[in-house]
Order: C-alpha cells, then structure tokens, then sequence
C-alpha cells in the first residue's frame, strides 16, 4: 500500500497514573491492534531512516502494509516494564528517544512478558504507576522511574526497539532578568524542571526557556552571594521564611537594592554554541559508549531548538530530528519531523489519526486547522 507521509504518534508514559501524557497500557494494547487492523507495521530506526531520507518502502512490510513510527519520549521504566513486552506481543517495533542523564544503572527488572509467562506475580513488578511521593515537608513531590543501560541493551538486541537521543539533561535556561515569585520550598509538579547553573533558594523564578533554543541569562555570583546572606540555607527554616510576607518583602528590598544590570548577563553567542556542542556531543558519546551503537536521531526536548543547535547536531553526526508539531512526513523530511500526540482516547480515535497522517496534503491541512 502506497503512503505519501509516515504517521508517527508519540507517546511518554504507558501507565495507569492519570496524567495528560500517560497512556494506560490496557489502551495502548487497543492502539497496537488498531495499527494491524488499518494495515499499518511499526518499523525500526534502520527503515524510518531509508524512508524519511530517500523514500525507500520497508522491505519487510507486507504488500497490504504502510509504515508507522511509534516513539516514545524520555526513557520512562513503564516503556520497559508495559510498552516492549506490548509491542512485541503486537508485532510492531519502536524508537524510545532517552535523556542519557536519567538513565540508572543496575540489573533488568521484570516486565509484563514475565507475568503473562507465569515467573512472578503483577505485585512483582516494578511500581511504575505512582511518581508522586511526600517530601520531608509534605509537599507533594514527582520523581519519575527510568529505564536502566541494561534493559536498554536487552530491549535493543530484541530488535523491537531503538533507542535514540533526547539530549543529556533535558533542561531549561533563564532566558531574561523578568521574574514571577521565587523558588522555595513547595509542590513539585515536573519531571524535568531543572534550571542549568546553581539555584540557590530565594532565586527569582525568572522566564525560562529549553536550554538547547536559547541563549541564557545568568545570574551573576555578586547576585547569588546575595540570596545566600539572606536566606537560611536549611529547607525547613527556609519553608518557615516564605510562609512570612514580611520576609519576602525583605528579600525583594535586598535584591532591589542591587542594580537589576548587576544581577546577572545574557550568555554570549560563542558560549551558548560551545554548551550545546557539550550537550549533544555528552548524549550520543554516552548512548554510544552504554549500547554499542552510534546515534542517528535526535528527539528535541519539547520539540524545541535553535539553528545552531541544529546545524551543531548535524556536524556531530545525526540524520533525523524529532519535533513535537503536527504535519506531513513526506520522503526527503530528516531534517524537522511531524509528530501526533497519542492520547489516552478510543480505537476509533487512533484510526481517524493514521487516516490523517498518511496523507500529506491531509496532514499538513489538519496541523494548520488545529494550530
């Protein structure tokens, strides 16, 4: 069967925890089956490429078959745990774009194939299914799982997935000196909140940006010093600080009494090229390094990226470059690929995406309507 644009839904959690990105694998396990019964075959990185590159059909599809490209962002345990016993299950392969930073080290946990085997029970499981935990204060905090070097080596010499690049730390920069409240003790809500450079309780929550679209704002060691005079260092007593207004009234007249050009400088031009060059050369050295295998593709974290960060990736040696926008992939499209957010909806719901997706003119229509 002919296609003018490769369908590529992207998924993140295959778990029961409600959330807008989590997939509940009983419905994922319905998306699969809708994939074989609308003729579509999950393919590899190895076919995606020769595809998305120069147009070559997987040699491994059957007549009555279109190539699809399941992906799966960040390198979540539950795409071990749930989604590679799933897919195999299903006859359909998959690339997990990782954040080499997270990635643990330690032996492979069991998977859903060992309970369907009868090895262990479903309570024997890794629990991946509640990333939400207290912290000493009470606050409700996330800390989510990720796969481990070991299961990622299993999963790929399995031949159903790939796993690909989705940069070292998945971070942000402060983009500006505007600012809107402070970072204090509180909720933590995000996986990957993490402001590249040192965050002293009491910063200023300035505007932040991806780290790898944009140049930083950086706080100047005068502006931090600071922050560390004014404020207890242990979280308790600094829990204890922003519960008082008097007190947060007291750290605005300290910071103000600094000129706002002393807080801190934007990054210079040559300086946020050499970072992103670390960055992305840290990522594929150490997917390398743990799987044997050189990257190819790179997976922007929240589909975000500049033109030097492009350009930069290209020199270290990748091909394809992920995005998180709707439209058409075409034959010739490496360099921005379209992808569709898999949610937790209905069969139907899958099926009316494919129909979309596969067709370019379709695709990239819709993606103009919904934007």
């Amino acid at each position: 069967m002919k296609t003018s644009s490769i369908p590529i839904p992207m998924y993140h959690y295959i778990s029961a925890w409600e959330n807008p990105i989590s997939v509940h694998p009983d419905i994922f396990e319905e998306h699969l089956r809708t994939f074989t019964h609308k003729g579509y075959r999950g393919i590899g990185l190895d076919d995606a490429l020769a595809y998305l590159r120069d147009g070559i059909t997987p040699p491994g599809l059957k007549s009555n078959e279109r190539p699809l490209l399941i992906t799966f962002d960040d390198g979540f345990l539950d795409n071990y745990v749930h989604a590679w016993p799933l897919l195999k299950k299903h006859g359909h392969k998959a690339i997990i774009f990782a954040v080499t930073g997270l990635i643990e080290f330690g032996e492979p946990r069991p998977t859903m194939e060992d309970v369907w085997n009868g090895t262990i029970s479903r309570d024997d499981i890794p629990r991946v299914d509640t990333p939400i935990y207290k912290d000493s204060l009470g606050y409700d905090c996330r800390k989510d799982n990720f796969m481990n070097w070991k299961e990622i080596r299993l999963m790929e010499e399995s031949g159903i997935i790939d796993v690909q690049a989705h940069s070292h730390l998945h971070a942000s920069v402060f983009v500006s000196n505007n600012y809107d409240g402070f970072y204090a003790p509180g909720v933590r809500s995000r996986t990957f909140d993490r402001i590249l450079g040192e965050i002293p309780w009491g910063m200023p929550r300035f505007e932040e940006g991806p780290a790898l679209q944009n140049r930083a704002f950086i706080p100047s060691d005068e502006f931090i010093e600071l922050l560390r005079n004014e404020l207890p260092e242990d979280k308790a007593a600094c829990d204890a600080y922003f519960r008082d207004p008097d007190k947060v009234l007291q750290l605005e007249k300290a910071m103000h009494s600094m000129p706002i050009a002393k807080w801190g400088r934007t990054e210079e031009a040559d300086e946020f090229r050499k970072r992103i060059r670390e960055e992305l050369t840290l990522c594929r050295d150490t997917l390398a390094q743990n799987t044997g295998r050189v990257p190819v593709a790179m997976c922007w974290p929240w589909g975000k990226y500049s033109a030097d960060a492009h350009r930069i990736g290209r020199e270290l040696g990748f091909q394809l470059f992920f995005a998180t926008s709707m439209g058409a992939n075409p034959p010739g499209s490496t360099q921005h690929i379209h992808r569709f957010k898999a949610r937790a909806r209905s069969a139907s719901w899958m099926a009316q995406r494919l129909a979309i997706y596969s067709r370019a003119w379709l695709a990239n229509l819709y993606a103009k309507v919904r934007i």
